[in-house]
């Protein structure tokens, strides 16, 4: 009887442990895992994170090196041949930093949508990804599966809100988001950043966030004065109020696949939706009409 590994509840409502492991004929370790060459693992495409620090690493190799992989990883067969990695790159990257050539697995019968899933919902428990990793993984599957964020919050135990929050930070300057990835700004401190609308007056923030070491409370503060510079003629809304119309603007880009922005003003606002070319404008005629 393969011994079976205990995954988490989350991954537990994916894919049931009493799945039954497939036959293969591969030599089996004396804890009932089977034993697969590492050249005949590739990696996971959709691995959501994409940052490994070296001396993590090293520490894990060492380790390895010491007692060996206490923890099985998880794979899924390949159509032509071999195996592709569903949960244990760290394991797998340091497993052939001390020249290992085998490493203890269970495998799993697994569709494009649930490893994708389970890649995600494995690293989010171990809080291993940062911000950005979470939200470029978030749209991944999104956009990949064909899911909503409703959906998507549903598996990951989370409220939907959280989910739309994470992706919004997606909308910022690509050296804002290396910040985020480098541990050199929180997500806290992005949000503060991406509360202004302007490109400039987010430059301006992140760069006193910088400079002053500015804590999360503070950023909000400033930002908040760099709105009211910056806001000519425009409404000073209220947070619940705010809050509203963020709903309603996810919502909205929930439905047209396309950013949405709200703008209010003292007397009534604008929508604007953007889009990339005249299809996927016709696309969102189709869907208004």
């Amino acid at each position: 009887m393969v011994q079976k590994i205990g995954l988490g509840k989350g991954l537990d409502s994916l894919i049931p442990l009493e799945e039954t492991l497939k036959e293969v004929s591969l030599e089996k370790d004396k804890e009932g895992f089977l034993e697969i060459e590492v050249d005949k693992i590739s990696p996971n495409p959709n691995q959501p994170r994409k940052n490994f620090k070296k001396e993590s690493l090293e520490e894990l190799a060492n380790s390895i090196r010491s007692h060996g992989i206490l923890e099985p990883l998880i794979v899924r067969e390949k159509e032509e041949s071999g195996y592709e990695l569903v949960i244990g790159e760290r394991r797998l990257r340091a497993a052939k930093m001390v020249d290992l050539q085998r490493v203890p697995a269970v495998i799993k019968k697994l569709t494009d949508k649930q490893c994708a899933e389970l890649s995600l919902i494995e690293n989010i428990q171990r809080d291993d990804l940062n911000a950005i990793e979470k939200a470029h993984a978030y749209k991944k599957i999104l956009e990949g599966f064909g899911l909503t964020q409703e959906h998507l919050a549903r598996h990951l135990g989370m409220q939907r809100s959280a989910i739309a929050n994470t992706l919004r930070l997606l909308k910022l300057s690509s050296f804002i988001q290396e910040a985020i990835i480098n541990g050199i700004i929180t997500e806290g401190h992005a949000r503060a950043v991406l509360s202004l609308e302007s490109e400039e007056d987010r430059k301006v923030l992140f760069d006193k966030i910088l400079k002053m070491h500015l804590s999360v409370r503070q950023a909000e503060s400033t930002a908040r004065r760099l709105c009211g510079k910056s806001g000519k003629g425009r409404l000073r809304i209220a947070p619940k109020t705010q809050q509203e119309f963020i709903k309603c603007q996810e919502a909205l880009e929930q439905k047209f696949k396309v950013p949405v922005k709200i703008r209010a003003k003292n007397k009534g606002g604008s929508i604007i939706i953007k889009y990339r070319d005249i299809d996927e404008l016709n696309r969102i005629v189709e869907t208004i009409g």
